[in-house]
């Protein structure tokens, strides 16, 4: 049953919003920056609006070009920023060890390497994480698809979850900055979990579940690793 926009506006009625191409897929008509700049914008300060017009069904290929782009401009803007920290690296490790007494060799000898080398390591983290992005992208949309099946919010398929991915992708610009890029992390959590919400059309709880269920997990299991190396470190000294 259609209500007309009188009625609507009388009795607030929400208004559906039409599901169509994002302005990145429209880049032919829009022209690239403007295509950009639109899908940034919308992405970032009006996600229920972008969301809940954005096509479950459309190829998931143009959420992933669009993710990877923005990849590219994050990883270079970060380059700059891991030189300066690699390099003081080894200032900071004399400071240490003034103030708390001797460090292992090993260690003080890696520390002063990854100084030397501050630039290429940079580079190649850059590099890494450019070439990597396909298989990042396909590897993360799995792992909350697969949340997104525990919890029954997989009602449009994994193409969806992968879109969500893709255009969730708008916080990495700002990684780079300091202060900002754990909040960058975070906010990118949440426009995934308010993807899920709208394009799975699902519900609150199960796009939170979907999202957050495996990813802390693996984030957990892996700092229980890292945990119990150090320790084993620690006892064998």
């Amino acid at each position: 049953m259609q209500t007309c926009p009188a009625c609507q506006r009388r009795f607030n009625v929400p208004v559906p919003i039409e599901r169509a191409p994002t302005p990145w897929e429209r880049r032919g008509e829009l022209g690239f920056v403007q295509a950009v700049w639109q899908t940034l914008k919308q992405t970032m300060l009006h996600p229920d609006t972008f969301w809940s017009s954005v096509r479950p069904e459309a190829p998931w290929v143009d959420a992933m070009l669009y993710g990877w782009m923005l990849t590219v401009v994050g990883a270079v803007l970060q380059v700059p920023f891991n030189m300066l920290t690699f390099s003081t690296m080894r200032r900071q490790m004399e400071s240490a060890m003034a103030a708390g007494g001797p460090t292992p060799p090993e260690f003080e000898r890696v520390m002063g390497w990854v100084s030397d080398n501050a630039a290429g390591l940079s580079g190649g983290f850059a590099l890494a994480t450019i070439v990597l992005y396909p298989l990042s992208f396909v590897l993360s949309g799995a792992v909350i698809h697969l949340g997104c099946l525990i919890f029954g919010a997989n009602r449009n398929g994994f193409g969806a979850t992968l879109r969500v991915v893709g255009y969730s992708s708008a916080p990495v610009l700002l990684a780079w900055v300091p202060a900002v890029g754990g909040a960058a992390g975070l906010y990118v959590l949440v426009l995934e979990i308010w993807g899920i919400y709208k394009v799975q059309e699902t519900t609150v709880g199960r796009a939170i579940g979907g999202v957050l269920s495996l990813t802390v997990g693996l984030v957990c299991c892996s700092c229980g690793v890292l945990g119990a190396g150090a320790v084993t470190m620690l006892l064998q000294r």
